[in-house]
């Protein structure tokens, strides 16, 4: 258009942002436009400007993007929607709220697309009390019967864990369309109550049609709490209605494996043709839960042979199954892998891969190996700490193993020096929700300090997050021991007997002219 001089008008330079807006990371594309259009003459044209703080806001430049704002002569209610919105975008909720004050304070009221930009800022961060009072707001300026809107309210209820002002809210709403019930499916599955779960999908069948969306969340909910049977019926519903992608057959993979039923995940598995990372990633999760090492083995080389790169969370699988079978010369070649290769997506994933190839190297007999892992990892967290002591421990070194936790207890590990309140606050303000790793640790912490109010409430975590890990409902038990409190050592033990859960006696391995020998203790076929 340029080349062949045609001029352009108030609409080119809007329709060029947008595009770039589309495109990512192409600021500098945002940053010539933007020069071109001011030596134009279209530098203070209002649609222009109001691209361009879109524009700069989802590039992530909030700075150029207030600066735009504040040098516009005139601004609309879409001026201070997009900025509001450029706050929301890099998650810096504090000035959304107060751009959404100072834009009342200026005589613009917003519209119901301001308020669900607000909305959905309250849901992601987590905000109740402001979701609420947005509530009130949708209330008094008659927005209530916008869908959009309700959705988005009803979303903020049930995902900050205000089921029961959701259901409220969910009760009163007109019209509920598929994503209204998949919102409060979401919800009842995040607080664990598969009941809710299961209760909300029947009434749903009656009200709507099932999307492929709510039947995924659904198995997913069934997977966290292992209801074989709700899931099998989901199942079958799929089959009849013939619902069906990879989204969903990797969710039924990852059910019945984490119900116990290998072979029909697998079968599963087998007949996903398009297979993600998270596929392979959930049927090699199975093997490894349930114990099938061998099989998981030949499901990472399967996967190497389709030809995909190993990634971050198959990595971590793989070692865990070379930790138990004793394989450190496969180990070894994880490890160089890593090194070699960025994985990682975030620090966490950093951590969790190193204390794994630590642990690898400890319990596969070369505590030289763990220790120079150990010693290389920048930033080590109590799951490290507790690894390395745990290695000097198995391998005889007491000595070293003591003198390694002073230097812990010199890094202000809370849990592990009895400060206990003070290790709950500092995981309860985690960006990362907490795993039961860290609920773990505060548990065992409990157990040592007598604490058993804490120690039942880190067990509550703990078991919502894996309500059929025998290890965390034997260690509760012991908590209650410890002072005596032979009562609720009862209840935990009659829970476990009712959900048949049994602790697995300890074995071993040790890997000889390349085969693999398994052990018990007071095994004697060994030494024939």
């Amino acid at each position: 258009m340029r080349e062949f001089g045609v001029p352009h008008d108030s609409f080119t330079f809007p329709l060029i942002n947008r595009a770039i807006s589309s495109l990512g990371s192409s600021l500098g594309y945002g940053e010539m436009v933007h020069c071109l259009a001011i030596q134009i003459g279209f530098g203070s044209d209002l649609y222009f400007c109001n691209t361009l703080i879109e524009l700069y806001g989802k590039q992530g430049c909030i700075g150029s993007a207030h600066q735009v704002f504040d040098e516009m002569c005139h601004r609309d209610l879409v001026s201070w929607t997009s900025m509001i919105s450029g706050y929301v975008w890099i998650k810096n909720y504090g000035d959304a709220f107060r751009l959404f004050h100072d834009m009342q304070v200026n005589k613009f009221e917003p519209n119901s697309v301001t308020v669900l930009i607000m909305v959905q800022a309250c849901f992601i961060s987590q905000n109740p009390f402001g979701g609420t009072q947005l509530h009130g707001y949708v209330i008094k300026r008659g927005f209530e019967n916008v869908a959009s809107l309700q959705n988005s309210i009803l979303a903020m209820y049930a995902n900050t864990g205000n089921l029961e002002d959701a259901e409220i809210f969910f009760g009163k709403m007109g019209k509920r369309d598929v994503v209204s019930w998949n919102i409060m499916i979401s919800g009842c599955s995040l607080s664990g109550d598969s009941i809710r779960v299961a209760e909300n999908f029947n009434r749903m069948c009656n009200e709507a049609v099932p999307s492929l969306e709510t039947l995924t969340l659904v198995t997913s909910a069934f997977a966290k709490s292992g209801d074989l049977i709700q899931g099998e019926k989901v199942h079958g519903y799929a089959l009849k209605s013939g619902l069906n992608d990879v989204v969903l057959q990797t969710s039924l993979v990852d059910f019945y494996a984490k119900c116990g039923e290998l072979e029909i995940a697998a079968q599963l598995f087998n007949e996903t043709c398009k297979r993600n990372n998270i596929t392979w990633s959930a049927m090699m999760s199975g093997f490894v839960q349930n114990g099938y090492f061998e099989e998981a083995i030949q499901l990472f080389q399967q996967m190497q042979f389709a030809g995909m790169k190993p990634w971050a969370d198959m990595l971590r699988f793989i070692v865990l199954v070379y930790t138990h079978l004793g394989l450190i010369h496969l180990g070894k070649g994880v490890h160089g892998y890593v090194t070699k290769n960025i994985i990682y997506s975030s620090e966490e994933g950093i951590k969790a891969m190193e204390t794994s190839i630590l642990n690898m190297y400890a319990k596969c007999g070369s505590i030289v190996l763990a220790k120079r892992c150990f010693d290389q990892m920048v930033d080590k967290d109590v799951v490290a700490w507790s690894s390395m002591i745990e290695a000097y421990g198995i391998h005889g070194l007491g000595y070293e193993a003591l003198e390694l936790f002073c230097q812990m207890e010199k890094e202000d590990l809370l849990g592990r020096s009895g400060k206990l309140l003070e290790a709950l606050a500092i995981i309860l303000k985690m960006v990362v929700k907490p795993d039961s790793r860290i609920w773990g640790a505060l548990l065992a912490a409990s157990r040592v300090y007598s604490d058993s109010k804490l120690g039942a409430y880190a067990a509550e975590r703990i078991l919502e997050l894996e309500p059929d890990n025998v290890g965390y409902h034997t260690l509760l038990s012991n908590v209650h021991a410890s002072i005596e409190s032979w009562a609720k050592v009862e209840t935990v033990r009659m829970v476990m007997y009712e959900k048949h859960l049994r602790k697995k006696p300890g074995w071993s391995c040790i890997e000889a002219r390349g085969n693999i020998r398994g052990f018990v203790a007071g095994d004697l076929h060994l030494l024939k």
